[in-house]
């Protein structure tokens, strides 16, 4: 009858402590990188998101002005879309009304103003000093309002209209870390844009429409 021949434990050995300390620091600081570039990405994405939607709101209200052309007397009627500060931020699309010399909600667009998220305001933040290469160079500042005539062209903001076509029209929205801009050309073209803080310091154009 055979013999089974036993293994010699005490050859075998366990994690020591440190060992298990070690790996734990590591799987922690693994974690916790990840996190953070999770949440960098993140809000990076709400912002982003953000400034399309206002885009996409900007083409809306251009449209509206435009559609104008179509019905009689129509010319000369603009439309605007208004941006206020606050918590939150919100958007109001309005209309002149040529008969009171009032601006009025335009309910095609909405009956409400549109609040953004709560982490965004309006303006840049700290150390961005340059504007988009579609826009007048100078320190960004950000519009209070953006109008178009009947022929979608961005026009001025200082008196009732009909007003000529305006050449800076930019809104910049942050969460106090990360940058973008919505820009519209004299030409009505309007764009998105992210500030880079990688080294350029410049604004990169994510999306773009118009002329």
């Amino acid at each position: 009858m055979s013999k089974v021949k036993m293994k010699n434990t005490n050859n075998i050995k366990g994690f020591t402590l440190v060992e298990i300390l070690v790996v734990t620091l590591i799987v922690l600081t693994v974690a916790l990188l990840t996190a953070n570039v999770y949440r960098t990405v993140s809000r990076r994405n709400l912002v982003q998101g953000e400034a399309i939607n206002i885009s996409s709101r900007l083409e809306q209200i251009r449209s509206l002005a435009e559609a104008q052309k179509s019905i009689s007397g129509g010319y000369g009627i603009e439309y605007r879309l208004r941006f206020v500060s606050g918590n939150p931020c919100t958007v109001i699309g309005e209309y002149y009304n040529a008969s009171t010399t009032t601006w009025v909600t335009a309910p095609e667009f909405s009956n409400i103003a549109i609040p953004l998220s709560q982490r965004i305001s309006f303006g840049v933040t700290t150390g961005v000093t340059n504007s988009p290469t579609d826009q007048p160079t100078g320190t960004p500042t950000s519009a209070t309002e953006i109008r178009f005539n009947s022929r979608g062209f961005p026009v001025n903001t200082s008196s009732n209209p009909p007003t000529a076509p305006k050449e800076s029209n930019a809104i910049y929205i942050n969460d106090g870390t990360t940058n973008y801009a919505i820009t519209v050309n004299i030409l009505g073209r309007i764009q998105v844009w992210a500030y880079d803080r990688g080294g350029s310091n410049l604004w990169v154009p994510i999306t773009g429409s118009g002329r």
